[in-house]
C-alpha cells in the first residue's frame, strides 16, 4: 500500500501533466493567429509605395544626364569649319526647348563662340555684345559681311576688334573704308589660324597690318598689304588675288609658304628674271583670261614644285608655251596636275604630258559648253595604252609613272573600247616599267554595256572606279 507521501508525488505530476497538456492545446489552437501575426508584422515593415497620380509622367531619360555630357552633345552639334549652317540658331533652338536645356545651353560657351554678323540693309547688331559675353574666354570663329558703311557697322566693328585676342579664325567681307578699323589692332594674336579678308568695293586698297599672330596658318587676301616683317612665322597656305607682281612680293616675304592660290589676278608688266620661290611645292591659278594665266606661269620659278592645278574660262585658251617655260625654268617633278575648263588643242596636251613623265595623277575637267570642242581625245587615251593594246607601239607610252586618272565631262567623245583597254594594259598586262594604276575616275559620261561590264570586272578585282 502507497504511503501518503507517495500519493501526493503521483497525484501532483498527474496535475502537471495535465497543465502542460492544456497549454500545448492552447498553442496549438494560436499557431494559425501568431503566423497571420508575423505576416502582418513583415508587411507593416515594408516600405511603403507611394501613390501617384494617373496623369504624372517621370522626367525623360535625356533630362538624367549629368550637365557635363549634355553640353558636350549641344557642342556636337555645331559645325567645326566655316559652314554654310546658321550658327546662330543651333544655340538658340537649343534654348528653346525647356528650362533645362535653356540652362545648360547658357552656361555652354563654346556654343556662342561662333559670330556670324552681316552688316547693312537694316539689320541691327545689338545683340552682338550679349553674344559675346555668352561665349565668355572661348576663341572666336569670326564672318563680317557688309556692303555698305555706317555707324552701326563701324560699332560691331569696334566690339568685335575689342575681342581680337580671341579669335581663331577670321573671315572677313567689306567694302575697303571699313578695313582701315583691322588697322589699328597692335597686339598680340595668340590664338589666330585662319584669315580671309576681302574688299567688296570696286575701288583696291592696301592695308596696314601691324598684329602679330604666331599661329597663322592660312590667309586669303584680295588687296596687298603695307608691311614688310612676315606676319607669321607658321604660314603655309595663301590665297591672294590681287596684283601677280604684289603676291610674289607677299610669297617671298614668307618663305615658309608651301601652297599658293592665285585668284583672277589682274596682269603686270613681266619681270626680267622670274623670281625663284624654293619651297613653294602647289600651286592654284585661276583666271578667266589667258593674259592672266600667261603672267602668272611667267612670273616665277618654283624648283620644288609638285602639284598644279589650274582653272580656266570655258572659253580661256590654255598658255601652253608659258606653262612649259615655268616647268622648264623650275627644273621641277610634277607629281599631280589638274585642269579644269578651258582649251587646249589635243596635240598640245600631249606634248605637255611628254614633258612630264614624273606625273603620278591627272585630273581634267571638259566643259559641257557646246560650243567647245572636246579636251581629252582617243588619241591621248591610246598614247595611254601600254603593251599589246597600244596601237602605237613604235611610240613611248606617256606618263609611266600614272597611278591616278580622273576624266569628267559629257563631251569626251572617247571610244569605249579604248577606255578599257587602256586600263587593262595598266592594270593586268603592264610592263615592269610601267606603274600600276590604282583608280580611275570616269564621270558625266555614258558608257556602252560592254565598256560599263569592263570597268564593273576592274572594279571587283581590286581598281577603284568612279563612275
Amino acid at each position: 500500500m502507497p504511503s501518503f507521501t507517495q500519493t501526493s508525488v503521483v497525484a501532483s505530476t498527474n496535475n502537471d501533466t495535465f497543465a502542460v497538456k492544456a497549454i500545448n492545446h492552447q498553442v496549438t489552437l494560436l499557431n494559425p493567429a501568431m503566423r497571420f501575426g508575423s505576416i502582418y508584422t513583415a508587411a507593416v515593415r515594408q516600405p511603403s509605395v507611394k501613390r501617384t497620380p494617373k496623369n504624372y509622367f517621370p522626367p525623360p531619360p535625356i533630362h538624367r544626364l549629368p550637365f557635363e555630357l549634355l553640353s558636350a552633345i549641344f557642342t556636337t552639334c555645331m559645325p567645326g569649319e566655316r559652314s554654310f549652317v546658321d550658327c546662330h540658331a543651333i544655340p538658340l533652338v537649343l534654348g528653346q526647348i525647356c528650362r533645362h536645356w535653356r540652362h545648360v545651353a547658357l552656361s555652354t560657351t563654346s556654343l556662342w563662340r561662333y559670330i556670324h554678323v552681316v552688316l547693312g540693309r537694316g539689320r541691327s547688331s545689338a545683340w552682338l555684345p550679349v553674344w559675346l559675353s555668352r561665349s565668355a574666354g572661348c576663341s572666336l570663329s569670326v564672318m563680317i559681311y557688309g556692303l555698305t558703311s555706317s555707324e552701326d557697322a563701324s560699332a560691331a566693328l569696334h566690339s568685335i576688334i575689342q575681342h581680337a585676342h580671341r579669335w581663331e579664325d577670321l573671315d572677313v567681307s567689306l567694302p575697303g573704308q571699313l578695313f582701315h578699323s583691322f588697322a589699328s589692332i597692335r597686339r598680340r594674336l595668340p590664338l589666330l589660324r585662319k584669315v580671309k579678308m576681302v574688299n567688296t568695293s570696286d575701288k583696291v586698297s592696301s592695308l596696314r597690318m601691324c598684329f602679330d599672330a604666331p599661329n597663322l596658318e592660312r590667309i586669303e587676301l584680295s588687296f596687298g598689304l603695307e608691311k614688310a616683317e612676315p606676319l607669321s612665322a607658321a604660314l603655309t597656305h595663301c590665297t591672294l588675288r590681287y596684283g601677280i607682281l604684289d603676291c610674289v612680293e607677299f610669297i617671298k616675304r614668307h618663305p615658309q609658304i608651301t601652297h599658293c592660290s592665285l585668284h583672277d589676278c589682274p596682269t603686270s608688266p613681266v619681270p626680267l628674271q622670274a623670281p625663284i620661290v624654293a619651297q613653294l611645292v602647289s600651286l592654284h591659278v585661276s583666271n578667266y583670261t589667258r593674259h592672266g594665266i600667261t603672267a602668272a606661269f611667267e612670273c616665277l620659278t618654283l624648283p620644288a614644285l609638285r602639284e598644279v592645278s589650274i582653272t580656266l574660262g570655258n572659253a580661256t585658251q590654255f598658255s601652253f608655251i608659258s606653262f612649259m617655260g615655268l616647268l622648264s625654268r623650275s627644273g621641277c617633278r610634277l607629281d599631280r596636275l589638274t585642269i579644269h575648263s578651258g582649251i587646249i588643242p589635243n596635240q598640245n596636251l600631249i606634248s605637255l604630258l611628254q614633258r612630264i613623265p614624273s606625273l603620278k595623277e591627272l585630273e581634267i575637267l571638259q566643259p559641257d559648253t557646246l560650243y567647245i570642242g572636246p579636251l581629252f581625245f582617243d588619241q591621248l587615251v591610246q598614247r595611254l595604252t601600254c603593251g599589246q593594246f597600244s596601237p602605237n607601239l613604235h611610240e613611248p607610252v606617256l606618263l609611266p609613272n600614272l597611278r591616278s586618272l580622273s576624266l569628267c565631262g559629257r563631251r569626251l567623245r572617247i571610244n569605249g573600247d579604248n577606255v578599257a583597254d587602256m586600263i587593262q594594259s595598266r592594270w593586268h598586262e603592264r610592263s615592269p616599267d610601267i606603274a600600276r594604276l590604282g583608280a580611275v575616275a570616269l564621270q558625266g559620261h555614258s558608257w556602252d554595256p560592254k565598256t560599263a561590264g569592263r570597268l564593273e570586272y576592274f572594279r571587283r578585282e581590286g581598281l577603284q572606279v568612279i563612275l
